[in-house]
């Protein structure tokens, strides 16, 4: 099935909710798989990731076919990667939407993910997110590439699974700092708020002592005066911005007092070294 002829059965779905059978289920899920990273924007978001998740959501698919649907998007989070501004981007990106589906079937509808595989989950999410290097936010004329969002919202569902550890919780707020922490673009489609969002999972699992959280925390006020202009300031700008979106975030909830104190310490920290920025 090429790309005209899914988006005209997707259409059609989305409007009449007409009934079809397993083998034409079977074959539109492997459709859209197949063009997940359609530049087609209409395509690839508004039909081929709404229509599958919700699938998902709604126990339209088994788990035997949750478990190949999962397989082929953990491939797909290799497929061009360490490319840059490139159209392999939205296969990644909205792979990993699917994955955040999945994961959130698992722990909030159907737990049926087993240990072994929710871990494997997550070290395949881990290696993607340390080597993605497209942070693209909004391509004219394609739409939503997204990766840090959609990453961040992946890793929002991986860490309320009953499965990971401290030390896994630990890494993926480690991810969250190499993710803003980056000098190659100056976050603008609201990534920092996606982004707190899985750091506040994280906490809220009570599993991680303060005092890693802190050390955490630390790292975002530890570095140099800029030295490389424009690079450094949007290291800079992104660092500011994730952590005040971090401390409003955790301003008005009791439980996390000891957070939004500690987060307003280190941006002091920061305004006090960098005041110009």
């Amino acid at each position: 099935m090429n790309e005209k002829q899914l988006k005209e059965v997707l259409s059609t779905i989305n409007k009449h909710e007409f009934k079809f059978s397993s083998e034409d289920a079977e074959e539109i899920i492997d459709a859209m798989l197949t063009h997940i990273g359609s530049i087609d924007f209409e395509l690839r978001d508004e039909l081929i990731y709404s229509t599958l998740s919700k699938w998902i959501i709604d126990k339209r698919i088994s788990n035997e076919k949750l478990r190949e649907i999962l397989e082929r998007c953990l491939v797909n989070l290799s497929f061009g990667l360490r490319e840059t501004e490139s159209d392999t981007v939205f296969m990644r990106s909205f792979s990993i939407l699917i994955l955040t589906s999945i994961l959130y079937y698992d722990n909030d509808i159907n737990s049926f993910l087993l240990e072994k595989e929710v871990i494997r989950v997550y070290e395949k999410i881990v290696e993607y997110a340390l080597s993605e290097k497209d942070l693209r936010g909004y391509v004219i004329n394609k739409g939503w590439a997204h990766s840090v969002a959609h990453l961040a919202d992946c890793l929002d569902e991986l860490s309320k699974n009953k499965y990971l550890g401290s030390e896994e919780l630990y890494q993926i707020l480690n991810v969250i700092y190499t993710k803003v922490s980056t000098n190659h673009i100056a976050y603008s489609f609201g990534e920092d708020e996606r982004l707190v969002t899985a750091v506040v999972s994280v906490v809220a699992r009570n599993i991680l002592v303060m005092e890693r959280v802190k050390e955490w925390l630390n790292h975002f006020s530890d570095f140099e005066n800029p030295s490389n202009w424009p690079k450094d300031y949007w290291f800079i700008v992104n660092t500011k911005t994730f952590i005040r979106s971090l401390y409003f975030r955790t301003l008005t909830y009791k439980e996390y007092q000891w957070l939004n104190k500690y987060t307003l310490e280190v941006l002091t920290e920061i305004n006090q070294k960098f005041p110009e920025y």
